[in-house]
């Protein structure tokens, strides 16, 4: 292993995983039960190590020294056997991140297992960029698959309308509410050159009908309307 490896700075997705490691750590704070102000001390640090680590390009020298402020933090506020149970967390933290760092070095690090949220959550932000790209079609092809995804989430739940798929995965960054009147008007842009969009709508406009059939009368209307614009 090169000693002039260096970490990169490029951030990456949000690390759900990786950040619920830290979970321990933020309970064991919690049970000090301190003062607000004194648990704030503690509770600063502990916030720039989880934002330095959420979404990657992170340094482990930088995870270090606020691992090290950390311990000192928590000796500093709390006594010593009350301090013991966050110390503990937090060795255990920093041992599975040196594990990951080694992953890391050696190219051997696991891509991250998404969850349906976070899959939906990609697609649908890889879309938007791609249409910031200028690249319209490719946005719908991967709004597209984004739309299989958001089908077999609702029948998981049996929902019957946006607004109900919105309030059940309330942890998404993007509002699917949104999202599918962009993707419908899309569609439509994409048809306007390239004709198989326009089957892509109709289809698309069908299956929305159908499945979120307690859609406002708004939603309906213009869903409705599409489906004449792609014949």
């Amino acid at each position: 292993m090169s000693d002039n490896w260096k970490p990169s700075n490029e951030p990456g997705r949000y690390d759900k995983a990786r950040v619920g490691q830290l979970r321990p750590v933020h309970q064991a704070v919690e049970r000090l039960q301190l003062l607000p102000l004194r648990l704030r001390q503690i509770g600063g640090i502990l916030n720039a190590l989880t934002m330095q680590i959420e979404a990657g390009g992170d340094s482990p020298e930088v995870n270090r020294l606020l691992l090290d402020a950390l311990r000192a933090a928590v000796r500093h506020q709390a006594d010593e056997h009350k301090a013991g149970t966050v110390l503990r967390a937090i060795d255990a933290f920093e041992q599975a991140e040196a594990k990951r760092w080694e992953q890391v070095r050696s190219g051997t690090l696991p891509p991250p297992v998404l969850s349906p949220e976070e899959q939906l959550d990609e697609l649908m932000q890889e879309g938007y960029d791609l249409l910031q790209a200028r690249q319209r079609t490719a946005a719908c092809d991967r709004w597209l698959e984004a739309w299989e995804l958001v089908k077999q989430m609702a029948d998981m739940k049996a929902m019957h309308s946006v607004r109900d798929f919105d309030k059940a995965h309330s942890g998404l960054f993007q509002s699917v509410f949104n999202w599918c009147q962009d993707l419908e008007l899309e569609l439509g842009n994409a048809g306007l050159d390239d004709r198989p969009y326009n089957e892509h709508r109709l289809r698309y406009a069908r299956e929305f009908l159908a499945r979120f059939p307690n859609e406002s009368t708004g939603f309906q209307v213009n869903f409705a309307r599409a489906q004449g614009e792609a014949l």
